[in-house]
């Protein structure tokens, strides 16, 4: 086999594995939203001109659950003020609190936007961690990002990653969490 066709297969079983993980992740994330029938808790709220139906995988606080949506409100905010409004009407949002799970201490430590059955932002995060940081974490911005275009297969995913990453970035600058350096 040459060493073009052995990158292929690492890169193809780069990308299996990478679906098998958020497939795990994503059915997690359901179990743990839905073992009950239903959420732990629910919000729906209104941001921006859009709704967001906020689901959480397990009860937190009632201050840390405010704090949380005050802050998915002000991604919408800041994701309305790209282009003078949302893109879409609603959007699912399901927060699941996960402390770390990939080693780190950040507040957002994954966060994917699934697009079967509706748009869907999963955002797995520290409930341990300031508020303050989630203002400043990329994850959030990146995925709300996402839905600025439509759906794009898996093959041309890398548009999509290039430009909700780019946004990430002028939306936390627009918002002064980040320098015109750090942009």
């Amino acid at each position: 086999m040459n060493s073009e066709r052995r990158a292929q297969s690492k890169m193809d079983h780069g990308r299996r594995s990478i679906r098998i993980l958020t497939s795990i992740m994503a059915v997690a994330a359901l179990l743990a939203t839905t073992h009950t029938g239903a959420a732990a808790q629910y919000a729906e709220v209104d941001a921006s001109g859009a709704t967001l139906h906020i689901s959480f995988a397990t009860r937190l606080d009632e201050r840390k659950t405010s704090a949380l949506i005050d802050w998915l409100r002000a991604v919408v905010a800041d994701v309305h003020g790209l282009y003078g409004r949302f893109p879409l009407s609603e959007v699912r949002v399901h927060v699941v609190p996960s402390r770390g799970w990939r080693g780190d201490d950040s507040p957002v430590s994954f966060g994917r936007v699934t697009r079967r059955g509706g748009e869907v932002i999963e955002l797995y995060i520290n409930p341990d961690r300031p508020m303050a940081e989630f203002y400043g974490d990329w994850t959030a911005p990146h995925e709300f990002s996402h839905l600025l275009l439509p759906a794009i297969g898996w093959r041309h995913r890398w548009i999509s990653e290039g430009f909700a990453s780019y946004y990430q970035n002028v939306l936390l600058a627009r918002a002064g969490h980040y320098t015109s350096d750090t942009a």
